[in-house]
């Protein structure tokens, strides 16, 4: 679920899903049905908001809502050393309602530009909300595509991103229009390769660093990014294993790898580079993608993981919710 891995979108000023979770009810690996929140079954609570399935089966969330509205997006370009500053300011604009933002991931311009794209309310609301179709998805999808392997394909979205599509379309829709794009718009038809996703969480202050990093790994790993969608995450001091203990700028990361031995080993090493390289920024990395972290990385930035895998023992002590996650990073020899 959702709340299980904690997800986040692209809505500002929230963070991560649980935030804006009431209570769940939840079934333990005894059979034991509980009603948890934040003052009934606290630690239970904390433990599965962002706990990936170990601790039990959520059957119930209560959750809060929003208003659906609609949204107009303002498109701004800008060098990537403008971006952090102009992206926390946008963030905190009370009149934004969604953010984000792209980095332009050609290789003789990779991260040397970048969009910023807010979304505020159109006045008047209509009295009723228009529903959108998903046409311009196709078109989306084939320029996502022709990225792949090459640099003429990676001008091309980024022209469109940047100016065509800001003159052209007036990029007007309803928030849960937004948030429902479905992975399929960009999906891919070749079974020799594979999509495999990063997600890395850093400090605003260190977001330039961050991108000097991603160019010292990405670049001459040889690795074939396609995308990079930034996004805001507010500050979570609730769940044990949080990913953004501070408020922190998300690089969601989209490569296309090649199925092989060879494939997954290149894209393992530059993995390990990054999430090297983000430890030292005080950043973070979602642990729920491609199983490639080291353990040692898991703990050292992961700061609970020891509470973590004590009270896993104490409610599952057979294991008897576990999976490859639990195995690569947090199983003993005996599980």
């Amino acid at each position: 679920s959702t709340f299980s891995v904690n997800a986040h979108g692209w809505p500002v000023p929230y963070g991560p899903f649980g935030a804006t979770v009431r209570s769940i009810e939840m079934m333990l690996a005894d059979g034991t049905v509980l009603s948890c929140s934040r003052t009934e079954n606290a630690e239970l609570f904390k433990l599965a908001m962002g706990g990936y399935g170990f601790f039990g089966i959520i059957l119930k969330l209560e959750v809060d809502m929003v208003e659906n509205l609609l949204l107009q997006p303002t498109f701004e370009v800008m060098p990537s050393a403008a971006l952090s500053k102009r992206f926390i300011e946008a963030a905190k604009d009370p009149a934004v309602r969604m953010l984000y933002g792209r980095l332009n991931v050609s290789k003789r311009d990779f991260f040397t530009q970048s969009l910023l794209v807010s979304y505020r309310a159109v006045t008047p609301q209509p009295a009723k909300l228009p529903v959108f179709g998903d046409a311009p998805a196709m078109l989306s999808r084939r320029l996502y595509r022709a990225q792949l392997n090459s640099e003429v394909g990676k001008k091309a979205r980024w022209f469109a991103e940047t100016v065509a599509a800001p003159k052209a379309l007036s990029g007007i829709a309803t928030r849960n229009t937004l948030m429902a794009e479905p992975v399929r718009n960009l999906a891919s038809d070749d079974r020799s390769r594979t999509d495999i996703l990063h997600e890395y969480f850093v400090p605003p202050d260190r977001f330039g660093e961050f991108m000097k990093a991603c160019q010292e790994v990405i670049v001459p790993s040889g690795q074939e990014m396609l995308n990079i969608t930034l996004r805001y995450v507010a500050a979570d001091q609730e769940s044990v294993m949080a990913f953004a203990p501070t408020a922190r700028i998300a690089g969601v990361m989209s490569f296309s790898q090649d199925v092989s031995p060879e494939g997954e080993i290149g894209m393992l090493r530059m993995t390990e580079k990054l999430i090297d390289r983000v430890a030292t920024l005080g950043g973070s990395f979602y642990l729920p993608y491609r199983l490639h972290a080291r353990r040692d990385q898991v703990a050292g930035i992961y700061k609970n993981t020891e509470q973590f895998v004590a009270r896993k023992q104490h409610y599952d002590p057979d294991l008897v919710f576990r999976n490859a996650m639990w195995t690569a990073y947090f199983g003993t020899a005996r599980h």
